[in-house]
């Protein structure tokens, strides 16, 4: 059972969340880390994003941020979920890879990082 201390040597535990988990008590779930969804395509922000970073944050583990691309165009797209991390407040907090996946994605998944963008 993994919880918010040092996790065992060589792996961590996580979980990704997004509006679908609007009540979850990130208290009770055993894990290192938690991956929220921010932006999905150009048009659709997480209502519940603000929410889930502040339990994240609070409890101590580890926070990440992701954006579901549904085949628009990737660099709009990666642009939408990097002005909504700044927007939200959350550029700073978030140092971990952005990752940009979903069934229509016209490059399959891509990955990137957010870190030279949104550092102070």
């Amino acid at each position: 059972m993994a919880s918010n201390k040092v996790p065992l040597k060589g792996y961590m535990d996580g979980i990704d969340i997004s509006a679908w988990q609007d009540t979850i008590d990130i208290t009770k779930v055993p894990c290192d880390f938690v991956i929220v969804k921010a932006t999905e395509g150009t048009d659709y922000k997480n209502r519940y994003f603000a929410k889930h970073c502040d339990q994240v944050i609070k409890v101590g583990k580890l926070l990440g941020a992701f954006h579901y691309a549904n085949g628009g165009d990737p660099h709009s797209e990666a642009e939408y979920f990097i002005a909504y991390l700044s927007l939200t407040g959350r550029g700073r907090i978030i140092r971990s890879l952005a990752e940009v996946t979903g069934h229509g994605a016209k490059s399959g998944v891509i990955m990137c990082t957010v870190r030279p963008v949104l550092s102070p």
